[in-house]
């Protein structure tokens, strides 16, 4: 970030000191040059006393004094004294004199003769001159011009700050460091999330591919690879789509760690990290204001200081910008409060002092519209097969596993089952498969995306033998329902209630009774049984947030089942059909649900067929498809709507075409069949 220069701090300094002088300020004028001479002269500085006018100081404004602590250094200075003076007019005469009574009152070894005026060099060394011939004495001589420059150095220029009501330099290299300093404490703490947390060395570059398409559009294989750096060096703004658990906030995160270590490093750096959420930017605030409030939420107590607005709103090093890394668009349920956010980031690219990475699920075209022209947009990809196997391998070896080889094809195995082949594998599912293994290797493991969230929700709630009181432990049981509950109204009813007082309102309902005599304590024991479980964090604010979006995503659909199970069938369609609308934002929550309800003895094919509706959507027949490939049952009367969405003319060719190769995957008889009637027709 631009700061004043030393050459502006000296005009500013000099231009104060000559106000003295019309303000016929003498005593201020020697107090600067006493703490001047402090630090540049002797530390041995005593200040003088008795008024000037009276000659109660004997010319002497302030003077060294012995010192037995390092008497060798004494005997060789001697005693110096300093004099002071804010005249302009026949200035040499006036030194004179001041030397001539410092002199009567006792040899010294130099005089240092401070002065406002400017006295030319030559003038100077005449003065010097007299002094040792006349007096035997050395004579210094510091003139406005000399002081200045000596009063704008970074250790003295406190001095000015103090004296002469010089502005203070603006901090902004100092909150920039601690800005940068706590970014990297953050990024190196983890969340209570992982039984057993990732080491550092299983850590697996991103792989990236330049295109726009939504991530269930891309055949992987086919895709030529890039690096997020590649991709930032081609364009100044990226948009980066990313399917649920691939890894898009640990992109940001190492995009973040790389630049603040190169840059604490000294190494050359054309852009600066600063990580916000995309709420942030939907507030209606400032731009600069925004990210400052985005940057403080993500470091939390990590500042121990607050940063300026100021600070993100100009370039954080000459020719440098700012690379906002924006994440959690997608979490913007609300559209109009998505648009305000999407909008600021649009009226964020004009600026130079951005760049924008935005990391988001894939969203309708039309929602990024505004970005189309300005950014790059790029595909983040999961595993493969050899990164999952080199992950997990790593993994194992670090917890010193036996036989690691076998336990990587273990997950590798495991997690093309549950996620398909053609999909390839989320980071976050192939460490969830380690944890689970870590805990107990010769364990079954779980076959569809469901059932795995379910034994590693039910890993993380084990009591840790950490000391925990027994009623805590006891109220420990009831953590992820009432989170359940909490993650239900956030995902499905669009609240912005926070978590804790939703678990205390539906604690309250359940009939959990705890010392609820005392509100405070137990709202502090509530708070403490949701924390342990490990899926939910606290802000800066103190309000909960969950860990990663699948897991409100899981937990709501944890909930939608218990809710669907208490109303009948009529209430079921209903109930479900509303997501339509927002099947793309619902559509992790809607696969966890199908699984989740088909696990509880319920007949699926009711509510996909209610989900479908009359003329399915794209989003729609792409949620069947998973449902089919996680197992669920399809009947009839799924099968017949979609029949009729290939036959249908008013259906759009890209639904009719999806309509058909969801048949096939239920029934590749029926399919052809189907064909050829369309044919005929």
């Amino acid at each position: 970030m631009a700061e004043p220069t030393r050459d502006t701090d000296e005009a500013q300094i000099r231009f104060f000191l000559a106000k003295l002088r019309a303000q016929n300020a003498h005593h201020l004028f020697e107090e600067i040059c006493r703490h001047f001479a402090q630090a540049r002269i002797s530390r041995r500085i005593m200040p003088s006393t008795g008024p000037v006018s009276a000659g109660g100081d004997g010319g002497r404004d302030f003077e060294t004094f012995r010192s037995y602590i390092d008497a060798a250094a004494d005997e060789a200075s001697g005693i110096a004294v300093g004099v002071c003076t804010l005249q302009v007019d026949d200035l040499e005469t006036k030194i004179k004199t001041d030397v001539a009574k410092v002199i009567s009152g006792g040899p010294v070894h130099a005089i240092y003769a401070l002065c406002e005026a400017d006295l030319a060099k030559g003038r100077q060394q005449k003065l010097q001159g007299w002094a040792w011939s006349t007096h035997n004495v050395r004579l210094e001589v510091i003139d406005g011009n000399a002081l200045a420059t000596q009063l704008a150095a970074p250790d003295l220029r406190w001095i000015a700050e103090r004296f002469l009501r010089l502005p203070p330099k603006s901090t902004a290299r100092e909150d920039l460091r601690r800005f940068l300093d706590a970014t990297m404490r953050a990024a190196k703490t983890r969340p209570r999330s992982s039984r057993y947390p990732a080491p550092a060395q299983v850590y697996q570059p991103p792989r990236l591919s330049e295109d726009a398409r939504k991530p269930t559009d891309v055949d992987h294989s086919s895709l030529p690879l890039e690096t997020v750096g590649a991709l930032l060096e081609r364009h100044q703004h990226l948009v980066v789509y990313a399917a649920p658990g691939v890894g898009k906030s640990s992109l940001l995160t190492n995009l973040m760690t790389d630049a603040v270590t190169a840059w604490m490093n000294a190494s050359p750096v054309s852009y600066l990290p600063v990580r916000i959420h995309a709420r942030h930017l939907a507030a209606g605030k400032p731009l600069a204001e925004a990210i400052r409030d985005g940057a403080v939420a993500e470091l939390s107590s990590k500042l121990v200081h607050g940063v300026p607005a100021s600070l993100f709103g100009t370039a954080p090093e000459p020719g440098g910008r700012w690379l906002v890394l924006v994440d959690g668009l997608d979490e913007i349920q609300e559209i109009e409060r998505r648009k305000i956010a999407i909008d600021a980031v649009a009226d964020g690219l004009n600026h130079w002092p951005w760049r924008f990475v935005v990391a988001t699920r894939p969203l309708p075209d039309d929602d990024l519209a505004p970005l189309q022209s300005d950014c790059g947009f790029a595909t983040l990809l999961p595993f493969d097969s050899s990164t999952v196997l080199r992950f997990a391998v790593r993994w194992f070896e670090h917890y010193g596993l036996p036989d690691p080889d076998r336990l990587a094809h273990q997950v590798l195995a495991v997690g093309s089952s549950i996620v398909g082949r053609r999909h390839g594998h989320p980071a976050l599912v192939t460490e969830m498969l380690c944890n689970l293994i870590c805990e107990s290797p010769h364990r079954t493991l779980p076959r569809n995306l469901a059932l795995l969230y379910r034994d590693y929700v039910e890993l993380l709630q084990r009591p840790s033998e950490d000391g925990a009181s027994g009623h805590l432990q006891e109220l420990q049981q009831y953590g992820i329902p009432l989170l359940s509950t909490a993650a239900y109204a956030l995902q499905c009813e669009y609240g912005d209630t926070p978590i804790l007082d939703l678990a205390l309102a539906d604690a309250a309902e359940r009939g959990i009774r705890g010392f609820t005599h005392e509100p405070r304590r137990w709202r502090r024991a509530v708070h403490d049984a949701l924390y342990r479980t490990g899926i939910v964090t606290a802000g800066p604010d103190g309000h909960f947030t969950f860990v990663h979006q699948t897991m409100q995503e899981y937990l709501a659909a944890w909930r939608l089942a218990e809710v669907m199970s208490s109303v009948d069938a009529k209430d079921r369609a209903s109930m479900v059909a509303r997501f339509t609308d927002e099947i793309a934002y619902n559509f992790e929550m809607l696969r966890f649900f199908g699984t989740i309800w088909q696990d509880q003895g319920e007949d699926p094919d009711p509510l996909i067929a209610a989900l479908l509706g009359e003329y399915p959507d794209e989003d729609v027949l792409r949620l069947v498809q998973r449902f089919i490939a996680d197992g669920l049952h399809v009947g009839n009367t799924t099968v017949a709507i979609l029949v009729d969405a290939v036959k249908n003319w008013r259906t759009g060719s890209p639904e009719r075409l999806l309509a058909a190769s969801t048949i096939a995957q239920i029934d590749a008889a029926r399919c052809q069949a189907v064909t050829r009637a369309i044919r005929r027709s």
